[in-house]
């Protein structure tokens, strides 16, 4: 099991092992009156897994792969006769006769696999051109930097970009709704005066869908 190795084996009373995968094999499950083994790799961001039933013969037991899951299976649960997967793109639901459908998220924050080249590039030169209006958007933080008198942990404000297919900054949303794990307060009036700046931006086009791009801004 993890993120690399394991396998699995299949074991006689009397001591004998059969070797049914030497792939990364993360658990079992019962679905529709039968288990399967959840093969899966999740590495950095991609992932793959499939399901594989488990059939006993003569033998012993093989392995029959029913189905190619859209993500590693590390978040599964069994709901009545269906299994349930999620994913970073929406809930994939899996039928006894092993269909798979992609429910996304009620949300703007699917991430893509890959973003277009030079995004993040596009990104740090439309924060470097707008440098004057963006100063002024962080202009109340500056107050806050007394409470780290050595600067080891300047005020700023950390942020989301949210995306439309088409490249418009739709929104920009704080991390977080509370302070932060330096005890940084909200600031949700910086962000809406970054949105603001943000509102003429023009980024690369996405394939499909939304995304979101973290920044932090600071002072200075």
């Amino acid at each position: 099991m993890g993120e690399f190795g394991g396998g699995a084996w299949f074991v006689t009373p009397d001591g004998h092992a059969q070797t049914l995968s030497s792939e990364n094999i993360e658990g079992v499950v019962e679905f529709g009156g039968s288990r399967y083994l959840l093969r899966g790799l999740g590495h950095l961001g991609p992932g793959d897994g499939a399901i594989l039933r488990m059939e006993e013969t003569a033998d012993g037991v093989e392995l029959r792969r029913m189905v190619e899951l859209p993500a590693a299976p590390d978040n599964i649960a069994v709901v009545g006769e269906h299994l349930l997967q999620a994913t970073r793109a929406g809930v994939a639901v899996v039928s006894t006769s092993f269909e798979v459908e992609l429910h996304p998220y009620a949300t703007r924050r699917p991430w893509p696999s890959e973003l277009p080249s030079g995004y993040g590039e596009e990104v740090l030169a439309l924060v470097e051109q707008e440098h004057e209006p963006l100063q002024r958007c962080l202009a109340p933080l500056r107050a806050l930097t007394d409470r780290c008198p050595t600067r080891a942990i300047p005020a700023g404000v950390s942020l989301w970009l949210e995306t439309s297919q088409a490249g418009t900054v739709t929104a920009i949303i704080p991390f977080e709704a509370r302070e932060d794990e330096h005890h940084r307060p909200p600031t949700p009036e910086v962000a809406a005066c970054i949105q603001r700046v943000a509102a003429t931006w023009k980024l690369p086009p996405l394939d499909s869908g939304w995304t979101t791009f973290g920044l932090t801004l600071e002072p200075d």
